[in-house]
């Protein structure tokens, strides 16, 4: 029944009112986990457990909120942000790539925060844009965030570069994306073009590669300082548990002098 009304509901709803009604919607999944034994940062929501991302596969420790819909990723960069930057509390310029609907809600009540989502689809986007290719000038913001979206890009140098451009000196920004530590480089095949061949490639048919332990070097080519952080493996011990964290998820933390 549901997906005979999608249609009908993209065609009537408003890009941004469509978040909402979904979040609305959810609330009846939400009821079904009620408890205690986690908690979500994104919506500020215990539940009894969160929901395992691929249920078919008992080793896979990405776990989605069953309210907000965030993974593992997204609970840990809002505790970094809100613990280990000054995000919330100091006046910032952010520019934020393929916004989520918790953190563009979130930032855009922040009064500190000038806040600049973008995305070449999203309907919580102010600007369609390609990340290759940003019309902003030269150390225009303070901060970026750019979560799982490197992967997508063909051009992944010219997005890392344009990413360089625009950050301040002595500015920050957070990159995530998935990452194969069994391999020593990332693995590209630019004749895997169709979604059955990239699918076969990279595993997702919207992947255009699959980055290695190489990473961090390609954001430093591109003019970046680097650190890796294992930030959930820093934190108080149960933290992880609680939050539903992935033991292999790396924030790289990305300076410009």
């Amino acid at each position: 029944m549901i997906r005979t009304i999608t249609p009908l509901i993209k065609s009537i709803v408003p890009p941004r009112k469509r978040y909402v009604l979904r979040q609305v919607l959810r609330w009846g999944v939400a009821l079904r986990y009620g408890g205690n034994r986690v908690y979500c940062p994104c919506c500020d929501r215990n539940f009894n457990s969160f929901i395992r991302w691929d249920q078919s596969d008992p080793a896979d420790d990405n776990y989605v909120c069953p309210y907000c819909s965030s993974q593992s990723r997204h609970r840990l960069l809002w505790h970094y942000l809100h613990h280990a930057t000054a995000l919330f509390r100091r006046p910032v310029r952010l520019l934020h790539f393929a916004p989520e609907y918790f953190f563009w809600k979130a930032f855009r009540k922040q009064g500190n925060i000038r806040y600049v989502p973008v995305d070449l689809a999203s309907g919580l986007a102010d600007a369609k844009l390609d990340i290759a290719r940003l019309p902003f000038r030269d150390g225009v913001f303070d901060a970026f965030i750019c979560n799982h979206v490197l992967e997508h890009i063909v051009d992944d140098g010219a997005a890392m570069r344009e990413l360089y451009r625009v950050l301040k000196p002595g500015g920050w920004g957070i990159t995530l994306v998935p990452v194969d530590y069994a391999r020593a480089s990332t693995f590209e095949d630019f004749s895997a073009v169709t979604s059955e061949q990239r699918l076969r490639s990279f595993g997702q048919v919207d992947h255009v590669r699959i980055y290695g332990k190489d990473f961090p070097k390609r954001l430093e080519d591109a003019g970046f300082d680097v650190e890796t952080r294992d930030y959930a493996a820093e934190m108080e011990n149960g933290l992880r548990e609680r939050y539903g964290l992935m033991k292999r998820e790396h924030l790289f933390i990305c300076g410009r002098r």
